[in-house]
């Protein structure tokens, strides 16, 4: 598999977590797209690249009744990491 196929799967298991999360606790509260560097913004088929190279960041939030989730996917130096953190 080539790296913009796999820095394609890492954003749609990003995606997928989301889906999760907001089946579970509904919609999000907060959704953050932060570009660093514009230069795949618009292109679908490069958030992937963009993310691995650390030009975007994204994040989502859930407020629930005793805790907030984040779920954030960034990268950097073509590594992509993805995170969920439970805090209140």
């Amino acid at each position: 598999m080539d790296k913009q196929a796999e820095f394609d799967l890492c954003y749609r298991d990003y995606v997928d977590l989301v889906e999760s999360f907001a089946k579970k606790y509904g919609k999000p509260t907060d959704i953050k797209e932060v570009w660093v560097n514009e230069r795949y913004k618009g292109r679908a088929d490069k958030l992937g690249t963009a993310l691995a190279r650390g030009h975007l960041t994204l994040g989502t939030v859930w407020e629930a009744d005793c805790s907030v989730i984040h779920v954030m996917i960034s990268g950097n130096a073509s590594n992509i990491s993805i995170s969920v953190v439970y805090g209140k």
